[in-house]
């Protein structure tokens, strides 16, 4: 009999007043009315709608049909969450339709009914978990059948497979356009649907279920489908063999004691996929054999009803239904060994090699090195005093160690950089840029409590005086630099002139550059620009540095520096010293650009220099060292000094500018064209002549690679997650690199990755690249913000969704609004961010892709080769 609900009333069935018969709950919860439940799991982020009760005098006259119009446009991958307005303007209903249902779409339901065969259900089961993780959520209305209940990652299609021998039995996959019945009263059992895992909809929310794809649905109905003969189809009406009896074991033996027809046709079907999967040819004869030995270890043959011969003829029906056509085995995927090493670890085994590698840096290889350039300070000291040759310059070792994001290498750094620089070692920091440098500052002081300085240049805004630069004069930096001075401080700053006499500027006592000077902080965090300049002489000379985060790019020009060849020619080659020309020099430099010239002329077309074309012309490594030395000759001193008049400032600047530009410009050539013919390549990677069709002059482009200054020697740990190669490194950093360390850890299965191919989301289909607005799709950014507010709404305001893509389609998202619990960073611009750290989920769109010429360009760069160019195609590209 079925009762009113009542507070008290326990979970599941209780028995009657009378202790006689059962009470069931109508809304399937005792305690709580169909609209208690609707409204509580609404609360927790489940879609639901109203089902008819199933006690009534025919089962089929409702079945578990929903009690509205139109309910699958609710169930949809995307669709609005039900709201609470819906669920109480739903009440005047309940009493006719008192079970509730969650709708799919948003949610995924496995539906596993196999009734007859039990030992698949197990199997299924358990092949559930392992295709798509555990689920806490597991309903179940008729045992041995359950139904276990996921997000969806993506739309799903709905389908169902019906097992081929008719027993009723099968699996649905219920996502969009479909529903199930969470709680309300079984049709056949007539008892409460029981959630047996640990948690139900009126306990959690859907978070606390794994995501699934339908790849991997795909790929669980395709092994399933091994387990059990399947056919296409949720239809539950029986065929011929629909009063098959459920497999039974006997509870001694184990051995099936009944239902055994059924589950010798299983036993012939597994057999059969295992022979095609292990590629030999199926006859009747070696699936019987298999399938008989299979089915006689595991069922009762002692009544005699069951022989070989049976084995034999359901082989011989199988075989002759593929080899009609109407029945296909398609062998399974080959696992595919990966072609590289998975050194994966637990979480815990990488933080104990991290531990490790940065410990053993600061503690043995580091004051090792320390030791030897002591040694060295004083043996050079002997050798000035006795005459001796000088000793050669200890060259340090650097260390790499390629450690996976989130396992703590910057924290670990931190403490053992601090440890080691209390210990009277000296450690530089360095990271991408200032935001990063001021963030690692403030997490020293706040994990150790020592003092650890960001450096900032002339012109970045002084953090103690806010709205100031660090130089409050920068006029007078900017005609220092745009002159050419290479002591920039002793131009503008102050300079000790004769006698005691000191030049200063009017600002310098509230100057921040003059206040970084003075400072002396325990460690320094600089940029990693910082590294290709000369290190500044109130830093002082490292023991150790150590470079967090990617730093190989940033030695890559953006571009190359031009120089036309007409320009080149008409430049002056007079070499001078306290204004009196240097015949001698000015000649030699003559003839060395004049060689130069003839070289460059003689290359055909556009490419790279070739070094037989400039051997040629006599044009070797040593004339370019020669010609470099003569070249920095020629730059002349500007005469600016600290408190000078500005107009006067100005005009020597604008006098000496223009000549030091093309100083520098000349010897960053003739370096080039050393290195190269030190070498042994045939071609120069980073020198290259190229015809400009807009300018209509022929130029010479150069590609300098950056290198650390001299002035920063001092074993380096490098660490990043995506770390290069140690050769790469090498060019870099100018000595050895040794990687000590690779680091990846083997994560919880529930974190997954998807990625969406063939997605239309290159610069051009976003609408991102002005020349190629006919390719842009003006629906694309729409779609991917549609995207990011569900993925935001299936987290929950409480936890953070991060996107990650082009700046200006970031901008474009911001523009438009996004939920509250959205953030966006955009590529070239997240590197060692740790504010992200508790993101629930991250949308990546696009990827920073250089093209061809690029890549060519970078890697002559780098290697000083020029690598095979691809040829353009009949679009010139």
């Amino acid at each position: 009999m079925l009762e009113e609900d009542t507070p008290n009333a326990s979970s599941g069935q209780a028995s009657s007043r009378d202790g006689a018969s059962p009470r069931l709950s109508a809304s399937g919860v005792p305690g709580l009315t169909p609209t208690q439940v609707r409204l509580k799991i609404c609360q927790n982020g489940f879609s639901n709608i109203s089902i008819h009760t199933h006690l009534n005098a025919d089962p089929k006259k409702a079945g578990k049909a929903p009690n509205e119009l139109d309910w699958q446009r609710k169930a949809a991958f995307g669709a609005p969450l039900t709201t609470p307005e819906e669920v109480i303007a739903r009440k005047p209903t309940e009493t006719r339709a008192p079970s509730t249902g969650i709708l799919c779409g948003n949610h995924v339901g496995i539906d596993l009914d196999f009734l007859v065969h039990a030992d698949v259900a197990e199997e299924a089961y358990a092949m559930a978990f392992r295709h798509f993780g555990v689920t806490p959520f597991v309903r179940q209305g008729q045992a041995p059948k359950v139904l276990l209940v996921y997000r969806a990652a993506e739309p799903i299609v709905s389908t169902g497979r019906k097992a081929a021998d008719g027993s009723g039995d099968g699996v649905d996959i219920l996502a969009c356009g479909k529903q199930f019945v969470a709680f309300g009263i079984h049709p056949k059992t007539r008892q409460l649907y029981r959630w047996i895992g640990p948690k139900n909809p009126l306990t959690a929310s859907p978070d606390a279920a794994p995501e699934i794809t339908q790849k991997q649905v795909d790929a669980f109905l395709f092994e399933l489908s091994r387990l059990i003969e399947l056919n296409k189809g949720g239809s539950r009406k029986k065929g011929k063999a629909g009063g098959s009896p459920q497999v039974t074991r006997d509870p001694v033996s184990g051995l099936i004691i009944d239902g055994r027809e059924g589950y010798l046709a299983t036993v012939i079907w597994r057999s059969a996929c295992q022979i095609v999967d292990e590629g030999e040819e199926l006859t009747v004869a070696n699936l019987s054999d298999r399938a008989w030995a299979a089915f006689a270890q595991s069922a009762d043959l002692k009544d005699g009803k069951w022989t070989r011969a049976s084995a034999e003829t359901k082989a011989a029906e199988l075989i002759g239904r593929l080899q009609r056509g109407n029945k296909t085995i398609k062998p399974a995927p080959k696992t595919v060994e990966p072609s590289y090493a998975d050194n994966r670890r637990s979480l815990e085994e990488a933080e104990a090699a991290v531990e490790q590698v940065i410990g053993t840096f600061f503690r043995e290889h580091v004051p090792a090195f320390k030791q030897l350039r002591e040694a060295h300070k004083a043996a050079l000291t002997l050798a000035a005093e006795t005459g001796e040759e000088p000793p050669e310059v200890p060259v340090p070792t650097s260390w790499g160690a390629r450690i996976e994001t989130a396992v703590g290498k910057t924290e670990r750094a931190i403490v053992d950089a601090v440890g080691a620089a209390q210990a009277n070692i000296t450690v530089v920091l360095t990271v991408p840029d200032h935001r990063l440098s001021n963030e690692l500052a403030n997490r020293i002081r706040s994990k150790t409590g020592a003092e650890a300085r960001v450096y900032y240049g002339y012109e970045r805004p002084d953090p103690e005086l806010p709205g100031q630069a660090m130089c409050l004069n920068l006029e007078a930096f900017r005609d220092a630099r745009d002159a050419g001075v290479s002591k920039i401080a002793g131009a503008i700053c102050e300079r000790r002139v004769e006698g005691n006499l000191i030049l200063q500027c009017t600002l310098i006592e509230k100057c921040g550059m003059q206040r970084q000077r003075a400072a002396k902080p325990l460690i320094w965090i600089v940029p990693h620009a910082l590294l290709y300049r000369q290190r500044p002489s109130y830093i002082p000379e490292p023991d150790a540095i150590v470079i967090d985060e990617g730093f190989v790019l940033g030695a890559l020009p953006d571009q190359p520096a031009i120089f036309t060849l007409d320009a080149m020619e008409a430049c002056d080659f007079t070499v001078q010293a306290g204004g009196i020309e240097l015949i001698l020099d000015s000649n030699d430099l003559e003839v060395a650009r004049a060689s130069f010239m003839r070289a460059l002329r003689a290359h055909e077309g556009d490419g790279p220099l070739r070094r037989e074309i400039l051997l040629r012309h006599r044009v070797t490594a040593a004339l370019a060292a020669s010609a470099y030395r003569l070249e920095w000759k020629r730059a002349l001193d500007p005469g600016i000094a600290p408190g000078m008049e500005p107009d006067g400032r100005k005009k020597r600047a604008a006098k000496v500018g223009w000549h030091n530009a093309q100083v520098k410009q000349w010897a960053a050539i003739w370096a080039e064209v050393d290195a190269f013919l030190s070498g042994d390549a045939e071609k120069s990677g980073r020198l290259s002549l190229r015809f400009d069709t807009r300018a209509g002059v022929r130029q010479l482009e150069r590609r300098s690679l950056s290198i650390i200054r001299s002035s920063w020697s001092a074993p380096t740990l490098c660490l990043d997650a995506t770390l290069p190669e140690t050769p790469l490194l090498e060019a870099v950093i100018g000595h050895r690199v040794e990687m000590q360390a690779d680091i990846s850890v083997r994560w919880s299965p529930h974190g997954i990755v998807r990625q969406i191919v063939r997605a239309p989301v290159s610069s051009s289909k976003l609408g991102l690249v002005p020349d190629h607005s006919r390719q842009a799709d003006p629906t694309v950014v729409g779609d991917l913000l549609r995207l990011i507010r569900l993925r935001a709404a299936l987290v929950g305001p409480d936890r953070d969704v991060l996107v990650i893509g082009p700046m200006r389609l970031t901008e474009k998202f911001e523009a438009a609004g996004l939920p509250e619990n959205v953030s966006c960073g955009h590529f070239n611009a997240i590197a060692g961010q740790d504010r992200w750290r508790n993101a629930a989920s991250l949308i990546c769109i696009g990827r920073p892709l250089p093209g061809p010429r690029e890549v060519e360009g970078n890697a002559g760069a780098i290697t000083g080769r020029a690598p095979e160019a691809i040829e353009d195609n009949e679009r010139g590209q």
